[in-house]
């Protein structure tokens, strides 16, 4: 059994590094011996069941609900929203949920892809989705045949693949639509961006390129810093400054470079060390790519044009 590493850093919620659906279940109380990365249940069968509510926690996993009852909704959790998770409810629910974790993601490029597109990654709260008639009826066929799919003793991950694809599909189509009718909604997107922008700023001019590490220039540092997926961070960074995540990394590396060029007698090697590059070939790549001129022809420009 995986060891469950508690971070209580979190002001408003506690985050646990799970591995997979047996930390997850351990976690809770239950015994599970299932498919790591993907597991789908009735809500009404004792299993684990995702609250949005009060006291959440915050797993890296991904999971799709459908709740019936008086007002169907169709629930989305990204592995970005804390929620409260239960072993079993005061009113027991009825539907069906998915949950699966990151490296399920990871080997199913198609999925990877769906969660990416979903406009609302960054919203710190997880959004239930009411559904009409129609949608129910396509939700429950799904979730269905998901059902199905599962209890087969090889169980196709294509098929898996397929009908997760479809699902998130409408998860994408009901937020979209609710969004229209909901205007606050598309202001919590926008502000959820604004955040993440004011994050990742902060995060680039408190980093000590003193002491650099070659990971301060790669988005992909950033991302998980931050923890979001690079294309939320960039497109949160484009829409509030114009530029993408990359952009602005890159600009902020050369900045320092030229300050070390300009200010300091550290020979062009020295600064390519200093700077965490790899050796001075690569330093002088990337300085000529975004200037146009090498290292020691920006300095011999400096000692003419002071």
């Amino acid at each position: 059994m995986n060891d469950l590493r508690r971070d209580n850093s979190a002001n408003t919620f506690t985050v646990f590094q799970l591995i997979n659906l047996a930390d997850l279940f351990t976690l809770c109380g239950i015994k599970y011996s299932g498919d790591l990365h993907v597991h789908v249940s009735r809500l009404d069968d004792g299993d684990l069941t995702l609250l949005p509510g009060t006291e959440p926690i915050r797993l890296k996993l991904y999971a799709v609900q459908y709740r019936g009852g008086d007002k169907p909704e169709l629930v989305f959790k990204s592995m970005f929203q804390p929620a409260s998770w239960k072993a079993e409810e005061v009113e027991p629910a009825t539907g069906w949920q998915i949950i699966f974790t990151e490296d399920f993601v990871r080997t199913n490029p198609r999925i990877a892809k769906d969660i990416l597109d979903l406009p609302f990654l960054q919203v710190p709260k997880v959004i239930p989705l009411t559904l009409d008639a129609a949608s129910i009826n396509e939700v429950k066929n799904i979730f269905a045949t998901l059902e199905i799919a599962q209890q087969q003793a090889n169980a196709d991950t294509l098929v898996f693949s397929k009908l997760l694809h479809e699902l998130l599909l409408a998860v994408k189509r009901l937020f979209n639509r609710y969004s229209r009718q909901q205007p606050e909604l598309q202001l919590q997107v926008k502000q959820a961006d604004k955040s993440l922008y004011i994050r990742f700023k902060a995060l680039l001019e408190k980093l000590n390129f003193k002491a650099p590490q070659e990971e301060f220039r790669h988005l992909a540092y950033y991302a998980e810093t931050l923890e979001v997926n690079s294309q939320s961070l960039n497109t949160a960074v484009k829409r509030f400054s114009g530029y993408n995540a990359l952009h602005l990394i890159q600009e902020k590396s050369l900045a320092e470079a030229k300050n070390l060029l300009r200010s300091t007698s550290l020979s062009v090697k020295e600064i390519s060390y200093k700077m965490a590059f790899r050796d001075p070939a690569q330093f002088g790549v990337f300085f000529k790519k975004h200037t146009g001129i090498t290292p020691a022809q920006f300095r011999e420009n400096l000692r003419r044009w002071p």
